[in-house]
């Protein structure tokens, strides 16, 4: 009997778009449901986590869910605190689900002896053509992207930050790059099934579909989003705009954010409880998953958003005066419109 889940991956697990504490205009936006929530800050109420959270606790389901999806982190981050938890003492493998977003490239989590905690660079390489990328300017390390985690924490990442970047330079190439995300991917759910431990895939990679794995790891584990332009199936996080599940379609063009909205974080809680129904983990009747039900769906959200436009583009226009003229902070302007 599945008793945890415990979720993983990148900002699309963790909510990313959502840091309503952080950004003014999300809080505003999305005011009505933010007021159904506890108020500590955390995206996680919006995350597809959270929202599977919500589906279980209607269902009077008895089970915790732990999201320990990152903003920028990736699979690094994953296997490390997967393998913390199978290998914790007390572990019973039959009562816990792991709940997985498989990431792609250019991700490298590092240690810092210094600080005594993990820090992430994340780096694009493109070619030596391209602006912004790691051949044109510094990697910014982080060790979170929304929040302060000590004292002077700036100024000693801007201080690793050459270093860091001249490691990624040297040693970071395109096919050793993706060589090693299969690799370490194939070896870490070849160690999942070695232990019994239960596992699905919300949010595949490609690698989930290589001929080679499909069989014998990902058949059945995954949730398959079809693009509405290309046909290809792939994980959901690739098809937001295409399939409209946007921010800036949600929020008719307010918030613009890349991440998917909270109609794609329902939409992929719901598919994910069929697909923990259909592996045999939670015994209910399956949602209503249809295509017809999910734009219905959708469209509820994008049009209970609209029908506060005219108040919302009021907010946006004041915010943008003030911003403009200095003045007052922010905390204190806001006080009269929030």
């Amino acid at each position: 009997m599945i008793k945890h889940i415990h979720t993983f991956g990148s900002s699309f697990t963790e909510g990313g778009g959502f840091e309503w504490w952080k950004y003014e205009e999300v809080k505003y936006i999305y005011r009505p449901y933010i007021d159904k929530y506890p108020k500590e800050e955390t995206s996680f109420h919006f995350s597809w986590p959270g929202q599977l959270k919500k589906l279980i606790d209607e269902s009077h389901l008895n089970i915790t869910i732990d999201n320990y999806g990152r903003c920028g982190w990736g699979n690094e981050r994953a296997y490390r605190k997967m393998f913390e938890i199978v290998t914790a003492k007390g572990f019973v493998p039959k009562e816990n689900l792991f709940l997985i977003e498989f990431s792609d490239n250019s991700r490298a989590e590092f240690w810092s002896v210094e600080k005594q905690k993990h820090f992430l660079c994340n780096y694009d390489m493109g070619d030596e053509n391209r602006e912004g990328l790691l051949y044109k300017k510094n990697v910014e390390p982080v060790f979170d992207y929304h929040r302060e985690t000590f004292k002077d924490e700036k100024q000693y990442l801007n201080g690793i930050a050459p270093m860091m970047t001249d490691f990624l330079r040297t040693t970071k190439g395109d096919n050793d790059v993706m060589r090693k995300v299969e690799q370490n991917q194939i070896t870490f759910s070849s160690f999942l099934n070695l232990h019994n431990i239960n596992w699905l895939v919300p949010l595949p990679n490609a690698f989930c579909w290589h001929p080679l794995w499909h069989d014998k790891l990902y058949k059945d584990k995954f949730v398959v989003s079809s693009g509405a332009i290309s046909g290809n199936e792939c994980g959901s996080q690739y098809t937001i705009v295409e399939n409209n599940y946007g921010f800036e379609t949600e929020t008719h063009g307010f918030h613009t954010d890349f991440h998917g909205g909270l109609a794609w974080s329902q939409m992929v809680a719901m598919k994910t409880y069929n697909l923990m129904i259909d592996g045999g983990y939670i015994d209910k009747e399956k949602l209503d998953t249809s295509k017809k039900n999910l734009i219905r769906l959708r469209k509820k959200i994008s049009n209970e958003i609209n029908d506060r436009v005219p108040e919302i583009r009021t907010f946006y226009d004041d915010l943008e005066g003030h911003r403009k003229r200095g003045g007052l902070s922010v905390e204190e302007f806001l006080k009269d419109l929030i």
